[in-house]
C-alpha cells in the first residue's frame, strides 16, 4: 500500500514537474520544441513495416532487457536482496546492517531511470514532449503492478495487455470515426478494463487465503 502510495505522489509530482520545466526550458507550459523521432528498421506503413519498427526500437529493445533482467537482478544479488529486505521489512534489514534509506533512494533512482524509457519512447514517437502526454498511463502501469501481486514478469504482461487494449481503442476510434459518442467510448476502453483488474485484484486480497504470493 506504500508503494502504491508513493507512486501516485510521484505521478501527480512528475505532472507537475514537467509544466515546470516546459515553462523554464521553453517558455511554453504544453508542449517542446520539435524533435526527431528514432529511426531504427524499414520505413512505410505496411504492418510488416511497422512491426520490424517496434521490434528494432532501442527503447522496446532496452525495455525488454530490463523486463529479463529484472527478477534476476532482484533474486540473485546482493543488491535485489537488500531491496527486497528494505521493502519488506525495513526493521529486521536495518537490525542486519542494511541501510534502508539509502537502498530505498537507490531503488528508487534505479526504477525512475526504467521508468523515463516510456516517456522517451512517447517524446520520440509524437516528435515533441507534451504536458499530459502520457495520459494516465503512470495510474494504469501501478495498476498492473498491484494486479500482478509485485511480480516482474506478470506486471509486464498486465502492461502488454494494457498496451493492447489502447492500440484497440485506436483502431475502433478510426473505425468509429464520425460517431463522436462510440469514438468517446472507444477511448474509455483501457481505463474501464484497469478499474476492471483492479476490482478483480481487490477481491482476491478479501478473498480467505487471498494475497500476493511471497
Amino acid at each position: 500500500m506504500h508503494a502504491v502510495v508513493s507512486g501516485i505522489a510521484l505521478n501527480l509530482l512528475a505532472y507537475a514537474g514537467t509544466r515546470l520545466l516546459l515553462r523554464g526550458l521553453y517558455d511554453s507550459a504544453s508542449s517542446s520544441p520539435p524533435i526527431e523521432g528514432f529511426r531504427a528498421g524499414p520505413t512505410g506503413r505496411t504492418g510488416a513495416a511497422l512491426l520490424a519498427r517496434v521490434l528494432l526500437d532501442p527503447v522496446v529493445l532496452a525495455a525488454a532487457l530490463a523486463i529479463a533482467a529484472t527478477p534476476l537482478l532482484l533474486a540473485r544479488t546482493r543488491f535485489g536482496l537488500r531491496v527486497r529486505a528494505a521493502g519488506e521489512d525495513p526493521a529486521a534489514a536495518a537490525a542486519a546492517g542494511v541501510p534502508v534509506t539509502r537502498v530505498r533512494c537507490a531503488a528508487l533512482a534505479l526504477s525512475g531511470a526504467l521508468c523515463a524509457l516510456g516517456g522517451a519512447h512517447l517524446a520520440y514517437d509524437q516528435h515533441r514532449f507534451d504536458s499530459g502526454m502520457s495520459n494516465g498511463r503512470g495510474f494504469i502501469a501501478l495498476a498492473a503492478v498491484v494486479v500482478s501481486g509485485l511480480r516482474a514478469g506478470r506486471a509486464a504482461l498486465a502492461c502488454l495487455l494494457f498496451g493492447a487494449l489502447e492500440a484497440m481503442q485506436i483502431a475502433l476510434q478510426s473505425a468509429a470515426r464520425g460517431a463522436s459518442r462510440a469514438a468517446d467510448l472507444a477511448q474509455l476502453l483501457p481505463y474501464v478494463a484497469t478499474l476492471v483488474a483492479l476490482g478483480l485484484a481487490a477481491r482476491r486480497g478479501a478473498a480467505p487465503g487471498g494475497g500476493a504470493a511471497p
